[in-house]
């Protein structure tokens, strides 16, 4: 393609990357009249790459947008290209920029596989979970709750294998064949991704592209490995829900038996202490640091279990699902249980709070809701604090479960049914409350939410729980007499 800009050696594109800023003003738009046709459409597409970037720092809850390219470039640490002595920042958009790696199509690794045409092993099978309504309090809070949650169909679980495949730490993210692979439960025009909070890649929604923003000068290089990176596996809910599933399913294979798996590095011990449990001791374990890269000439990569994303790009989709393929997750609950025996788990009698420590979505009056429940007989523990084995016994010798929404609460899916779960929730009613009836409905479980008042509308501020509610709920549930509905899983494979 010629270049609209040979004519005009003078001029450098970082004058036209500035001026793009104010097409739609009245002073651009006199400046445009005088322009060639092919700059003028250059200026109006470039227009739409800058409305992408503050879109894109605005979900970065970037408070000030930047004032100048150079101060754009020094900032973010782009490359710049000398052209006609103007300095130009390499943005994220290679069809303007180009870059070393380039714009890739974004693509499932469903989709991928059929079109290499590659075989799968299936490790389990679809299944289709239907929810009931969460209990809530107040209860008519029940009346907001979305019911197209409720039934949920998961893809199968299987294992494919790629050839020539790129790996990076701290994304479920991979590279072959010109393409950038992701989960079969991922819509990229719906969900916003952790790798893009983190500035590791930009989407296209609209022409299913994207573009990878790291890249490692000196991979290293393994002939056979499974991969089983993920940007959440820091966080233990989505480790235990949607890493470790996977592992577990995978390990039980016997065809695998001696293929070595890559994990990121950097891991909780608790994570780690449950990776030792699935894997064992005879098994090769690699761990990838982020932004490090491994080339592997036989990737198997496992697809997803579930998936839970970091965000929408519009507003929550009540359609979208927000659920785990339940074999994986009792795979995961059998191997568990299994070896957190404690003479405790056979009373079932504790009264237990889980105190959080996190300030996403914190508790604001806590002191006076821990008051409150060691008045009632709770005993008040910090589960990220004990041993993965020693948790794990802990919630099933308990009766009643109280704990605010996080990652703690991930462990209600080892309790023994009948178990009684009280989370403490902020008042706003949205998808993301099946995201815990997800993991406690399967087991027999029973959970409710006590919501309380929001402090904004952010999803992950602080809220406050009003007492008197607590207090009509925990005479409810220690009444000798009291008995709730008991649910069961409909789960089925289609």
């Amino acid at each position: 393609m010629r270049n609209p800009f040979a004519r005009y050696p003078k001029i450098g594109l970082a004058f036209f990357y500035q001026k793009a800023q104010e097409v739609y003003t009245s002073r651009l738009k006199k400046y445009l009249r005088k322009l060639p046709l092919p700059i003028k459409k250059f200026l109006v597409s470039l227009d739409m790459r800058i409305r992408q970037i503050y879109a894109c720092l605005y979900q970065f809850k970037i408070s000030k947008p930047f004032i100048s390219l150079e101060k754009f470039t020094r900032v973010y640490g782009f490359k710049i290209i000398t052209l006609a002595s103007k300095y130009l920042g390499v943005l994220p958009r290679p069809s303007v920029f180009p870059t070393e790696i380039g714009e890739r199509r974004f693509i499932s690794l469903k989709k991928f596989t059929r079109f290499c045409g590659f075989k799968i092993i299936t490790l389990a099978p679809k299944c289709l979970v239907v929810l009931p309504r969460p209990f809530v309090f107040p209860t008519e809070m029940g009346e907001r709750i979305l019911l197209q949650h409720s039934r949920c169909k998961l893809p199968s679980v299987y294992v494919s294998k790629i050839r020539d495949a790129t790996i990076y730490g701290d994304t479920n993210m991979t590279f072959a064949k010109n393409h950038i692979i992701h989960n079969d439960l991922l819509d990229p025009k719906k969900v916003f991704l952790f790798e893009e909070y983190r500035e590791y890649i930009t989407i296209l929604p609209s022409s299913n592209r994207a573009l990878w923003g790291v890249r490692d000068e000196s991979p290293l290089f393994l002939p056979v490995a499974a991969s089983f990176t993920d940007s959440g596996a820091k966080n233990y809910a989505h480790w235990i829900t949607e890493v470790l599933s996977k592992i577990c399913l995978f390990c039980a294979e016997p065809r695998f038996a001696d293929i070595p798996i890559i994990v990121d590095n950097g891991l909780h011990e608790n994570i780690r202490e449950s990776l030792r449990l699935v894997v064992g001791n005879n098994r090769e374990v690699i761990f990838l640091s982020p932004r490090h890269a491994i080339n592997v000439g036989e990737l198997l990569l496992t697809s997803t279990a579930g998936y839970a994303p970091a965000g929408f790009r519009k507003r929550q989709d009540p359609k979208y699902p927000l659920s785990f393929n339940t074999f994986g997750l009792q795979a995961v609950r059998d191997l568990c249980v299994k070896a957190a025996t404690s003479s405790d788990a056979t009373s079932r009698n504790k009264l237990i709070a889980f105190r959080r420590s996190s300030k996403t979505r914190p508790l604001l009056n806590q002191e006076e809701i821990y008051h409150v429940l060691e008045a009632y007989g709770f005993t008040l523990v910090e589960p990220g604090s004990m041993p993965f084995l020693e948790q794990i016994a802990l919630v099933r010798s308990a009766k009643i479960i109280v704990s605010p929404v996080g990652a703690e609460l991930t462990n209600i899916m080892f309790c023994t049914p009948g178990t009684r779960i009280i989370a403490l929730a902020r008042d706003q009613v949205h998808s993301g409350i099946y995201y815990w009836q997800s993991i406690a409905f399967p087991f027999g479980v029973n959970l409710l939410y006590l919501f309380g008042q929001g402090e904004n509308s952010d999803v992950h501020s602080g809220f406050r729980v009003n007492t008197q509610d607590l207090h009509q709920v925990l005479d409810k549930f220690l009444k000798p007499n009291s008995s709730r509905e008991k649910v069961m899983l409909s789960a089925s494979t289609f």
